[in-house]
């Protein structure tokens, strides 16, 4: 009798379709990551400035600079607003990180496949991180940027955009323009929600975010070229301290 009742209840109420993830962006997406993704031998200068509340003004975050020969060939060095920065250079082998601190330890790691996958510092959750990162990391990033039944959808204002949602940094806007064929990002708005939610939650007293904005602005110096070799030596100072925390060492050692 019972299973009669559940199967007429069954029957009479209408099943729930799914609503339809609208990712009509997707395309415009993958061509930007595309494009992104191809470049070599670029100079970069990147602005990041934020604000947790929108009552609050937007302040300098940090100024990155990128000289970028490929996705395991870099120097990044990040400088703060109070002139604390920290400086990664990868020679294709190892990872170098310097605080430019005298009296802290250089660390040498193994370098990653592409700018964030060596040092967790580089990742969205890390300190030093950059959506632009990802950008560079091209086709591969999207499923790393893009949280899963995210819309993706896109548009023209004063140039094209692309919007999506991320798990690691939320809501994300990435705006390009087309320069010699190619989509090339200029600036990144993100309100990196998800990462200052989790601050409050471990008890600090960061602000509970409210209409929060983070801004990456991209000026290509170089849009193409060959850098020194130097630029990328892992070599540290002969004045610093080493940790050395690489599993494998070049040469096999």
């Amino acid at each position: 009798m019972l299973s009669t009742i559940v199967l007429a209840f069954m029957y009479f109420v209408p099943l729930q379709t799914p609503a339809t993830v609208d990712r009509s962006g997707e395309p415009a997406l993958r061509k930007v990551l595309a494009d992104m993704g191809s470049l070599r031998g670029v100079r970069v200068e990147l602005y990041k400035t934020g604000h947790v509340r929108k009552e609050q003004v937007m302040a300098p975050q940090q100024t990155t600079s990128i000289w970028y020969e490929g996705p395991t060939r870099f120097r990044i060095l990040e400088m703060a607003p109070f002139g604390d920065g920290k400086l990664f250079v990868s020679d294709g082998q190892s990872l170098l990180m310097d605080t430019l601190d005298d009296t802290e330890d250089v660390t040498l790691e193994n370098a990653g496949k592409n700018i964030y996958s060596g040092d967790p510092d580089l990742s969205l959750k890390g300190n030093s991180s950059a959506v632009f990162f990802y950008l560079l990391d091209g086709p591969s990033a999207f499923d790393k940027l893009v949280a899963p039944n995210s819309e993706i959808v896109s548009g023209v204002s004063s140039e094209p955009w692309v919007k999506f949602k991320s798990a690691d940094v939320g809501a994300v806007t990435v705006f390009y323009a087309q320069k010699n064929g190619k989509s090339l990002v200029d600036r990144i708005e993100y309100d990196n929600a998800p990462k200052y939610e989790a601050r409050v939650r471990a008890g600090s007293r960061a602000l509970r975010p409210d209409g929060s904005l983070v801004v990456e602005e991209i000026s290509y110096v170089s849009p193409g070229g060959r850098f020194s070799p130097s630029l990328f030596s892992t070599t540290p100072a002969k004045n610093r301290t080493v940790k050395d925390q690489r599993k494998k060492k070049p040469g096999g050692v």
